[in-house]
């Protein structure tokens, strides 16, 4: 129980400094030091908001081996967890235009300068969604998730604090962006939960994530938006 305690505080003060402190220290400093250039390649922003991500994700990884938790889990797949996963795609797909709809103007100005508008930028985009999609399944599905149940025994309260967090670390892009990643939180943990491990959770994620920022990418450029810096 001690290494438990010790290794969940360890757990979340990690995520209170990369998803708290280091942002609020990224925007301080930009604020102070303005960047010269009007704009930051797309591949800089994808790799600065990777390292959070992986951080969480390889902190998640050791703790949870050394105190016996599982993190990837088995796969058990059958026709109706895919007819489950497709239906809730296919809402998330139907909400969207609403949620853009109540997204505020500074937040669709954040969310326009992050997402791939060109061929090459959305290849960019196919390939780093899997960045997030694997790094934050481990996180909060496997690694935080699996701290909390220990601690607690409950399933239900450590979904709902997983979630939580999941949609505290999204508050960036709005309280449309909070509800909805609680939510979604809420499902990733129920899929782990019917297919026994994170692999279904992952690629749900992963193709949320891409097809959101493609749709995103597509959208006509909100120019009278002023220029927001990179994500810190």
């Amino acid at each position: 129980m001690p290494l438990l305690l010790f290794s969940s505080a360890i757990l979340i003060s990690a995520w209170i400094y990369f998803v708290i402190i280091g942002p609020v220290i990224a925007r301080k400093h930009q604020k102070e030091h303005p960047v010269s250039q009007p704009s930051i390649p797309l591949s800089k922003i994808y790799k600065l908001m990777s390292i959070p991500t992986l951080s969480l994700a390889c902190l998640a990884l050791a703790l949870g081996f050394s105190n016996h938790i599982q993190i990837f889990g088995s796969i058990k797949f059958d026709s109706g967890i895919l007819f489950l996963a497709l239906g809730v795609l296919a809402l998330n797909m139907c909400l969207e235009p609403l949620e853009w709809k109540c997204t505020s103007r500074e937040k669709r100005q954040i969310l326009l300068r992050m997402s791939p508008r060109t061929i090459k930028e959305r290849l960019l985009w196919i390939l780093f969604m899997w960045v997030p999609a694997i790094g934050e399944e481990i996180f909060y599905r496997a690694g935080l998730f699996g701290f909390i149940y220990r601690l607690t025994g409950s399933y239900w309260t450590a979904t709902f604090i997983s979630a939580v967090l999941f949609a505290a670390a999204h508050r960036r892009y709005g309280l449309q962006a909070i509800i909805s990643s609680f939510l979604i939180g809420l499902v990733l943990q129920y899929f782990v939960y019917l297919s026994g491990g994170l692999y279904l959770s992952i690629a749900f994620h992963y193709v949320v994530n891409v097809i959101n920022g493609i749709i995103t990418g597509s959208r006509k450029t909100e120019t009278e938006f002023p220029e927001v810096p990179a994500p810190g």
